[in-house]
């Protein structure tokens, strides 16, 4: 995530001529380019481009002068009147599996939102996907185009985020803009007439085409409508303007008779132009269009007074084709007053600027108001900017609470508390007070609901099917009910950050005038997200520079889940000073980690919630603007760091929860203790669960709801597999025993889809082989803790040694040579060392692919959309480094978990066919059966048993197949390998176990490095590098790929 608020650069420049007005020239950050302006021209959307890494969309309050960033992988394309922002964004819902493909979206209250794809599409490839490019000024309908069904790249447009009628006409096209009620939708098209060139067209709300030029024969790549005036009565295009009542376009002419390019972009409803123009000689500069006359944007705005000398920000022109290098105007508001550009900084970057002309410098109002409830009071803050012109002659402000002034003397920060307040709603407003006795007109109104106390409810509803028909609920226990300082929401997704092998403490801070309402509080506690396992963690609490509190975390932590650590002794809440609260880090030498404490991006507030210093330097300090200032780049980051505080009086037990009641459909079907339950033999359809919890001190909160959709698992209804066959009295008879089917809840935890696709080839320098890998941890684990697995899964594709690894938190616990497998299908592996899930734990399941068929691909991948960096890395290097691999899809293979309580299920009985007919006569009711066979019958010809197992709820299930002879149920010529193990030492490989006959050590291109005729090889002439060891038996042998590092 590279810029979240950015510092910018602002002008204030004079106006000539005008005493009470002048502009004001704003500044983006290098590369970033704004795509649209807001009708109104209070906002404006755009994206960053370095060509360095992925874009990152931005919205910027044009009132107020702040940039906010949208996030990695966004790009923003067009932004409505109250701030509504459309465009592309990773996005989960769009694909068939979840994981995240760009696709249309909008960006409303502080995160992105998916649009529905037109019949309800899901794609399950990163290659699909749509575009939002446009959102009327009232930000109901958006426009875009998005992949259809039929493969075609349609235009859509949504009415409140839901598609209307199809207007694709079977081709493709896309919408660049939509009038408020929907009547127009305007963009181009492809038809039947136009080959491959694009067709200006407008969509009536019937989906009706109309080609406003009159020809759908002749188009261009640069043809479109591209916005429309507030009534919707005209259209800007690649010509001009076109009238929808006369039907007539007024020609908006180039500046140059002959030119290379000449392009429009928007319109205001005096029909003013803007765009660029680009000279045969290559020279581009803005151009608008106003009054019947085209000219260069540059003339216009200085003659509006705008001095662009005033700063130095922007470059010299050179080209002769003006004096400063303006490049393209993207965007105008309606009403003419503000517009956006693109231009040539005085370092040869590319920037942004939008110029907002006659804007009033004598008494303008403050800006970006805010409010925010404090936690724990009823109390407000209200915080804002001061006016972005003449704020130095600001005497001080007056804040309004629903109409009346609360303020005595006019304020002189830019903050206010409003205390004692009761349950209700309120609305703020600011006005400034100037030192010439002029006062402002009110600011935007903010409101906020100052709601009633209540206990906390659960968080994180999460439902599953378990076992043939319960629903599993789990939850997380609710929040503290105790006031709690945080800068992040836990709905927040939190990534890691670290420095190396560098201690260091990371910090956030709250000002003198906050703490200060919380007087007579204490500390209690902190809370953070530890991400990794290190030498050690303290908790400090500073007042300003001062350390106040130290106490060491000797408790057990959860790695990746926020952890809380009560103080030993509650600290006062400092009255006198700035509070910052800390979590020291005590990192190992020999540690390389980027993930050792939690972070959020995207809600930086540099200087109180992303401070930091190494422990060897002495004071903190903004990790963002050191980034800046250092790097050139934001780290716009927010510590996952929480305080809570208390006062004596406060319950003891305010946070005891006895018991959680939990609904179905509205009515109660139990309790739990715990932060989970099982809702046993659930109908099967649609389900509303509510949980509440209960606490000590007799509070109820408010219900927590999640949405299920119940469906019988007829996977678990197994059949019968593992039979057994022994022989009986004499040598002709067969007895058959089986184990009674059980509900394990067996489950494949894995990433990938069900369809094989062709997976990767390595390459020839490495014998065709990688270590492909995927990450569970998280989510991924969730209500897996205590399962048992015993067994993984993968699909082979291609002849190859191939050795399951499983490492949990970075340790190894499984290395296990697989000896036999079927290309082409799923393959299970049960482990010589099962091992139970900890779901505070993160595993990671290797499939090592040696020796590989040359140019042959080992493993499958789904061919779905890729979950990246989690379930498509691959090594070249034995595992020292994983990348993703690049591909469309994602490894498959899986971990097989089973519950450890497993559940009878309800069998009426089995039936036993041998050589395809049933043997018994009545339904069995033991798993067991002998059978004879006649006297004298072949004791080494092949039989087949399968046995068929009937259940009251899924009815008939049938057996697979088990071949045996009776000489072998006899156990005459058993044959097996015995249980052998490896053991190094630092010059020899010995092999453990029974009937070992032989070792031998191959390089890995498979010469024979050493030979042993005992259960010791000598490795003291092998060199570093991978090598396979064949421990011999007299039964076979067993393969084994070791690293020797010298």
């Amino acid at each position: 995530m590279r810029k979240v608020y950015i510092s910018i650069c602002l002008s204030l420049l004079s106006m000539k001529g005008l005493a009470d007005t002048k502009p004001i020239l704003m500044y983006s950050e290098p590369y970033q380019y704004v795509n649209a302006l807001s009708p109104n021209g209070k906002w404006a959307c755009g994206a960053l481009n370095d060509g360095t890494s992925e874009y990152v969309a931005f919205i910027w309050n044009i009132e107020s002068n702040e940039i906010k960033n949208l996030g990695t992988g966004t790009v923003a394309y067009g932004v409505s009147n109250d701030g509504t922002v459309v465009g592309t964004f990773p996005d989960p819902e769009a694909s068939t599996n979840g994981a995240k493909i760009t696709s249309a979206g909008y960006w409303k209250d502080g995160q992105w939102h998916h649009l529905v794809l037109p019949d309800e599409l899901k794609y399950n490839s990163a290659e699909g996907g749509g575009v939002a490019n446009c959102i009327s000024g009232n930000g109901r309908f958006i426009g875009g185009s998005a992949y259809n069904a039929a493969g075609t790249y349609a235009p859509v447009v949504w009415d409140n985020g839901i598609p209307t009628n199809n207007i694709s006409d079977k081709y493709a096209g896309s919408v660049y803009a939509v009038t408020d009620d929907g009547s127009k939708a305007g963009g181009w098209t492809y038809t039947k007439n136009s080959g491959g060139t694009r067709i200006t067209v407008m969509w009536d709300a019937d989906g009706n085409q109309h080609f406003i030029t009159g020809d759908d024969t002749k188009g261009s790549p640069f043809y479109a409508i591209q916005k429309f005036s507030t009534d919707g009565n005209e259209a800007l295009y690649e010509k001009g303007i076109y009238n929808f009542t006369t039907g007539q376009t007024t020609i908006v002419p180039s500046i140059n008779p002959e030119f290379w390019s000449f392009v429009l972009y928007d319109f205001s409803d005096s029909t003013s132009v803007v765009g660029y123009e680009q000279t045969l000689d290559g020279a581009q500069f803005p151009i608008i269009y106003r009054n019947g006359k085209t000219e260069k944007l540059e003339d216009y705005l200085i003659s509006q007074g705008v001095d662009f000398a005033a700063d130095g920000m922007v470059a010299q022109r050179l080209d002769g084709e003006g004096q400063y290098n303006l490049m393209i105007a993207r965007s105008i508001s309606k009403n003419d007053s503000v517009m956006a550009f693109t231009f040539v900084d005085k370092d040869y970057y590319l920037r942004s600027a939008v110029v907002k002309l006659n804007q009033n410098c004598s008494n303008p109002e403050p800006v970006n108001v805010q409010v925010a409830a404090l936690d724990g009071l009823k109390a407000t803050k209200l915080t804002w900017k001061a006016p972005l012109l003449n704020s130095a002659n600001v005497k001080g402000y007056n804040v309004y609470r629903n109409g009346e002034k609360v303020n005595g003397e006019p304020v002189t920060a830019t903050s206010f508390y409003d205390t004692n307040l009761a349950t209700g709603s309120y609305e703020y407003y600011v006005t400034a007070e100037y030192n010439d006795g002029q006062t402002s007109e009110a600011s935007e109104k903010v409101s906020i609901e100052v709601n009633a106390d209540e206990a906390n409810a659960p968080y994180a509803l999460y439902a599953r099917m378990k076992n043939a028909e319960n629903v599993l609920i789990t939850w997380n226990r609710p929040l503290s009910n105790l006031p709690t300082k945080q800068y992040y929401s836990n709905d927040d997704e939190v990534s890691g950050f670290g420095g190396g092998n560098n201690s260091f403490e990371a910090a956030i801070r709250y000002d003198k005038a906050e703490m200060q309402m919380y007087k007579g509080y204490k500390i209690s506690a902190v809370k953070f997200v530890p991400r990794e396992k290190i030498s050690g963690w303290d908790i400090d609490i500073y007042k300003d520079k001062e350390l106040i509190y130290t106490q060491h975390v000797d408790q057990e932590l959860n790695y990746g889940k926020e952890n809380t650590v009560t103080l030993t002794t509650p600290v006062d809440v400092p009255q006198d000073g700035d509070l910052y609260i800390a979590v020291k880090t005590d990192v190992p030498a020999s540690m390389n980690s980027s993930n050792i404490i939690g972070m959020v991006y995207d809600k930086c507030v540099s200087g109180y919630s992303d401070l930091v210093r190494l422990v060897t330097e002495d004071e903190f300090y903004s990790l963002n603007e050191a980034s800046k200032s250092s790097m050139g780049t934001s780290m716009p980051i927010t510590w996952a760091i929480g305080a809570t505080f208390k006062t004596d009086d406060m319950s003891s037990d305010i946070d005891n929860v006895a018991n959680y009641n939990v609904y179905r459909d509205s009515e109660m079907v139990g309790s739990s203790e715990t932060t989970n339950f099982i809702n046993e033999t659930v109908p099967a359809g649609d389900h509303k669960y509510e949980v509440e919890a209960v606490y000590a001190n007799g509070a109820v909160s408010p219900k927590a709801a999640i949405n299920f959709t119940a469906v019988t698992n007829t996977a678990a209804f197994k059949s019968i597999s593992d039979v057994n066959v022994s022989c009986g009295d004499k040598e002709t008879q067969a007895v058959f025993n089986w184990t009674a089917p059980v509900d394990n809840d067996e489950t494949v935890i894995e990433y990938c889809g069900k369809n094989p696709s062709p997976g990767a080839v390595g390459s020839e320098d490495n014998n065709y082989g990688y270590m492909a890998k995927t990450i569970y941890s998280g989510d991924k684990l969730l209500s897996y803790n205590g399962y048992d697995v015993k067994s993984v899964r993968f699909y082979p594709t291609a002849d190859a040694d191939f050795t399951v690894i499983i490492k949990k938190d970075g340790e190894e616990i499984v290395n296990q040579y697989v000896e036999n497998y079927k290309l082409n299908e799923w393959n299970t592996v049960n482990l010589e060392t099962p091992f139970a899930i900890d779901e505070n734990s993160t595993y990671d399941l290797i499939i090592d692919c040696f020796d590989v068929t040359p140019d042959a691909a080992p493993l499958a991948l789904d061919g779905e959309a890729a979950f990246t960096g989690t379930a498509d890395l691959y090594s070249l290097d034995e595992g020292a480094t994983f990348s993703s691999t690049g591909f469309v899809g994602n490894w498959m293979m899986g971990l097989i978990a089973t519950d450890p309580n497993a559940s009878e299920l309800p069998v009426e009985g089995y039936d036993v066919r041998i050589d395809g007919t049933t043997a018994n006569t009545a339904k069995l009711t033991e798993p067991t059966f002998t059978y004879d066979f006649s006297d004298g019958a072949d004791l080494n010809a092949t039989h087949k048993v399968n046995v068929d197992v009937y259940y009251s709820v899924a009815g008939k299930v049938e057996g697979s197949a088990v071949f045996f002879t009776l000489a072998t149920a006899a156990g005459i010529d058993s044959n097996f390998i015995n249980d052998i193990k490896l053991v190094r030492g630092d010059n020899y490989i010995r092999i453990e176990g029974e009937g070992v006959t032989g070792v031998d050590l191959y390089a890995a291109n498979g010469t024979l490095i050493n030979s042993s005729n005992t259960n010791v090889v000598n490795i003291s002439g092998a060199q570093t590098g991978t090598y396979v060891v064949k421990a011999k038996t007299a039964n076979g042998s067993k393969m084994f790929k070791v690293r020797v590092s010298k």
